[in-house]
């Protein structure tokens, strides 16, 4: 496993692991949506959640060791796939930033 890696095998004292689907729109004129896969960390009595985005080329496992910036027990944390990068990336496009905003 990689270093603060967290999957939904994975047990993190005090919190739930979860696999989550995010359905953002293809682009802002478009109704039509995309599945993007994410970890869920949620603890039961977390102030906020903090969405960590990672870089071009990487994926939503590349940054999770980030998760030790943040007080355990806190914070949830969201980490993500961006289009075209992680699982179920075929057929799409990463625009750097143009469409991943919607």
């Amino acid at each position: 496993a990689l270093l603060g890696c967290a999957t939904p095998d994975e047990s993190i004292e005090g919190a739930t692991v979860e696999r989550v689907m995010l359905y953002p729109r293809e682009n802002m004129n478009s109704e039509h949506t995309l599945k993007r896969m994410g970890i869920l960390v949620k603890y039961p009595d977390a102030e906020a959640t903090v969405v960590m985005c990672h870089g071009f080329m990487c994926n939503k496992y590349d940054q999770v060791f980030l998760r030790q910036l943040f007080t355990r027990g806190r914070y949830n944390i969201l980490n993500f796939d961006f289009r075209a990068h992680g699982e179920m990336h075929d057929g799409q496009v990463c625009t750097f930033g143009r469409d991943e905003l919607h």
